[in-house]
């Protein structure tokens, strides 16, 4: 069964440069103030979310409710699994990150 998905609250679980990097890679809000944003504060963020063309900002839910899946115990198991087996050399990386959000991220 899937898990309650909240935008809001899933961009308030991330760390403000892994946010960064998704958004950089869908080339959305290349001009936004990330160094401003805080965990706390994120509706400057939400604002210029809702002025995204829907058609543009498809992407990014769609990966977050994924990233929300994979944010417990089961899901760190199985991506742990995935990254020894097809990419060993991030493993390292992996675990260097603190919330299980950031990991699934």
């Amino acid at each position: 069964m899937a898990k309650h998905f909240d935008l809001k609250k899933q961009l308030r679980l991330h760390d403000k440069g892994l946010l960064r990097r998704l958004f950089a890679e869908q080339r959305l809000l290349a001009d936004f103030p990330w160094d401003k944003l805080s965990s706390r504060r994120i509706e400057p963020l939400v604002q210029r979310w809702d002025r995204i063309d829907e058609g543009t900002r498809r992407v990014i839910p769609v990966v977050l409710q994924d990233v929300n899946e994979l944010a417990d115990g089961r899901g760190q198991r199985i991506l742990a699994e995935e990254i020894a087996w097809r990419l060993p050399e991030k493993l390292a990386a992996f675990a260097q990150w603190n919330g299980l959000a950031d990991k699934a991220l």
